[in-house]
C-alpha cells in the first residue's frame, strides 16, 4: 500500500527536482518512512546512499537510477513479501472447498501455500489440506485400505480417478480403529511401501 501511494505521488510530481534526480528522490522516500520497526532499515539505507555518492571509490552519480532501484528492492524484500506471506497465510486458514470444485481449492492451496512459504511435503501442510476437504470426501478417502501421505498422495486420492483406483499398495501396520484422527493414526502406524 505504501509503495502505491508513493508511486501515484511520484506521478503527480513526475517533474520537481525531488522526484525527476533519483538520489533525492530515494532520500525523500527513506524520509516518509517511519516507525521504530523499520527505523534500522532506513538508517542502512541513508548511509548506503550516501556513501554511494560521495565516496571516492565506486562513485555513483546522484543521477543514476541504481539509487532508487537498490534501496526499492531492499524495501520490497524485507516488507513486502511478508506481508505477502502474511496475506497467503490469512487466505488459507480461511480457505474451504466450496460446493465439490476440488479442481479450484486444489490451485488456491497450492497458490497460496507457496505464497506462504509452506513446503506442500510436510505433515503440516497435508494436514492442512485435508482439514478443507468436504466432509463427505474426507470421510471415503480415511476409509480406504490405506490412506495417502503425501500431498501428491493426496490429490492423487480426492480426483475422481484416485477414488474408483483399486487399493493402494501401502502396509498399514499395526491395526489401528478408525475412529483415531488421521495424524493420530500416522503417527502410530509403522508405513511401509511394497
Amino acid at each position: 500500500m505504501f509503495m502505491q501511494q508513493f508511486d501515484i505521488h511520484w506521478g503527480l510530481n513526475n517533474n520537481h527536482e525531488v522526484m525527476s534526480n533519483p538520489y533525492l528522490h530515494t532520500m525523500y522516500f527513506l524520509f516518509l518512512i517511519k516507525g521504530p520497526l523499520v527505523n534500522d532499515l532506513v538508517n542502512n539505507q541513508v548511509t548506503d546512499l550516501r556513501n554511494k555518492v560521495i565516496c571516492t571509490v565506486n562513485l555513483i552519480a546522484q543521477t543514476e537510477d541504481v539509487l532508487w532501484n537498490d534501496v526499492r528492492d531492499t524495501f520490497i524484500a524485507a516488507y513486502m513479501d511478508s506481508a505477502k506471506a502474511q496475506t497467503a497465510f490469512t487466505k488459507l486458514q480461511h480457505l474451504k472447498m466450496h460446493k465439490g470444485d476440488l479442481d479450484t481449492y486444489i490451485a488456491t492451496f497450492k497458490h497460496l501455500a507457496r505464497d506462504a512459504g509452506y513446503d506442500t511435503n510436510t505433515a503440516s501442510t497435508v494436514n492442512m489440506f485435508t482439514q478443507n476437504l468436504k466432509t463427505g470426501l474426507l470421510s471415503t478417502i480415511m476409509h480406504r485400505e490405506c490412506l495417502p501421505i503425501t500431498f501428491m498422495e493426496w490429490i492423487a486420492a480426492v480426483t475422481p480417478h484416485g477414488l474408483s483406483a483399486p487399493p493402494c499398495t501401502y502396509i498399514l501396520t499395526p491395526c489401528v480403529p478408525l475412529d483415531h484422527s488421521y495424524w493420530t493414526m500416522i503417527a502410530l502406524l509403522d508405513l511401509r511401501v511394497i
